[in-house]
């Protein structure tokens, strides 16, 4: 049997970019996976918060100020994904 031929013209398919959300998860062993994955990844948002946070009181000045206000937001996110 011959393959079809691609479609003519603009697709649905080729009108979304980016992130596409997945199907639901099969079983209770998909989601507990990605509750983990959460943890770690929140974790890892804290400790890199953090380290925002002493990277700003050290460089100073207003640009300091900038990075240290973006660390207290991702730390205080990252301590939200861990804690959740």
């Amino acid at each position: 049997t011959p393959e079809p031929a691609p479609a003519a013209g603009p697709t649905w398919d080729a009108l979304q970019v980016g992130w596409r959300p997945a199907a639901a998860p099969a079983s209770r062993e998909v989601t507990a996976s990605v509750r983990r994955a959460g943890r770690r990844e929140g974790r890892a948002l804290a400790i890199v918060g953090g380290a925002a946070l002493i990277a700003g009181a050290i460089i100073g000045d207003d640009a300091g100020t900038v990075i240290m206000i973006s660390g207290a937001v991702i730390g205080l996110y990252g301590l939200w994904l861990w804690q959740r």
